[in-house]
């Protein structure tokens, strides 16, 4: 395959995971509403038949594999210790070593992203260093470069309105072929959890 999707999970723990969305409806809620996003963004890239996918796991607590996502024998690569710039950083780097071709990845915290945004991101690709799909707080949902370039996970500042238009100075800085894609939403509070439940109209960009 020449398409490579790193999928980046934590272990469900309470009181560990969507800790904004813990504040609304609580720590054990919002660990289940972790498990369910998961595996919403399992089963639609399940569609993404020409591409690899790649889980890259932070295992802890009782969760050692990925068996709460119903995939207990999935392989996974573990997440190196540090910010998320080192964390992608290294997965992308063992990505390009193993797999070469092109490499996108993404999280959980957009579930509703359909499968052919990605798809559109790989094909991009093609003729581009790199994509970048906007999230409306100002990060990202998903990076892809058609080559390693750890310079774009490097002080970057993470988890704040600046990471997506941060990240697009270092890649112009750097002079790379760039691509942005339509704009979507994370879900971080009770509110974004419910505008995901509503369903696909309800999604910034969700039919492009």
């Amino acid at each position: 395959m020449d398409h490579t999707l790193l999928i980046f999970l934590k272990a469900p723990v309470p009181g560990r995971v969507k800790t904004r969305l813990a504040q609304d409806i609580g720590d054990e809620a919002a660990a289940a509403a972790y498990v369910e996003m998961a595996r919403a963004v399992r089963d639609e890239t399940e569609l993404l038949h020409d591409a690899r996918i790649q889980f890259v796991y932070a295992p802890g607590g009782d969760f050692p594999d990925l068996g709460w996502l119903d995939m207990p024998d999935a392989v996974f690569w573990k997440q190196e210790e540090g910010d998320l710039g080192t964390r992608l950083g290294a997965a992308f780097k063992r990505a390009f070593d193993e797999y070469g071709a092109t490499v996108c990845a993404v999280g959980t915290d957009s579930p509703g992203l359909p499968s052919k945004r990605i798809r559109e991101a790989f094909l991009r690709l093609d003729d581009r260093d790199v994509v970048l799909g906007p999230t409306e707080d100002g990060g990202y949902y998903l990076i892809g470069m058609s080559a390693f370039h750890p310079t774009l996970f490097n002080d970057i500042p993470w988890s704040s309105k600046e990471t997506f238009r941060e990240t697009l100075k270092r890649a112009q800085k750097e002079g790379l072929k760039i691509d942005e894609l339509a704009g979507y939403f994370d879900i971080d509070s009770l509110a974004d959890y419910e505008r995901w439940k509503m369903g696909p109209s309800s999604a910034t960009g969700q039919g492009v």
